[in-house]
Order: C-alpha cells, then structure tokens, then sequence
C-alpha cells in the first residue's frame, strides 16, 4: 500500500541520513588523529543528534558540543579531541550557513531565487 512505501521510503531516508552524519563525524575526527571503529560511530552519532536536539541551550549552543565531549570520552577516544570534532562540526555548520546566506541575499524572493512561488 502507500502508506507502506511512504514507511519504507522514510526509513530508507533515515538510514541514508545517519550513515551520512556517521561518516562525515568519522571524516572531522580524522582531522585530528582519531580513529574511531565505525561500530562506536553508529552508537555514539545518533546519542550525539539526540543530545543535541534536547530544548535546553538555544540552538542546543553548547549541548552539542558537549555532546561530542561526553560521548568521545565515555567511547575511550577522550573528551578533547570529542570537543575539538564537535567544535569543527560547529565551525563548518556555520560557514555553509554564513555561504548560504549570502547566496540568498545576493539571489533574493521573487527575483528567480530559490524562495520564488509559482
């Protein structure tokens, strides 16, 4: 039935995210030296993505990089290199944000940007 596709088709999309959001954790903590098995990543990303979208901080400001520090520390990686990761993982969210941002002002609503209604 549909709602069986729409189901499937969410938890494809799902997966597809994780694995994602695995790999690119795995890619930032390379960037300083730690190697951590992809079994750690797959219990300690989506415990980091929880965490992290607790209403607790605005814009979860310091949850999510405290998230990294307690989840790299409790898999044995250390709380360091955890915050240094969380702290780039920050730092590039907030570069594409800033590109972003820019794109959209120089493109503009209504000017054939993106935001143009039909």
């Amino acid at each position: 039935t549909g709602q069986t596709r729409a189901i499937a088709a969410a938890l494809a999309l799902s997966l597809l995210f994780h694995l994602t959001a695995m790999a690119y954790v795995y890619v930032s903590s390379r960037a300083f030296g730690v190697a951590l098995p992809a079994r750690t990543l797959l219990v300690i990303v989506p415990v980091i993505m929880f965490i992290s979208s607790l209403p607790i901080t605005i814009g979860g400001l310091g949850l999510f990089e405290w998230a990294f520090f307690f989840t790299f520390g409790a898999s044995g990686a250390g709380g360091s290199p955890g915050l240094l990761v969380g702290l780039l993982v920050r730092a590039n969210s907030l570069l594409f944000s800033l590109w972003g941002g820019i794109v959209y002002a120089v493109r503009g609503v209504g000017r054939g940007g993106a935001g143009r209604a039909s």
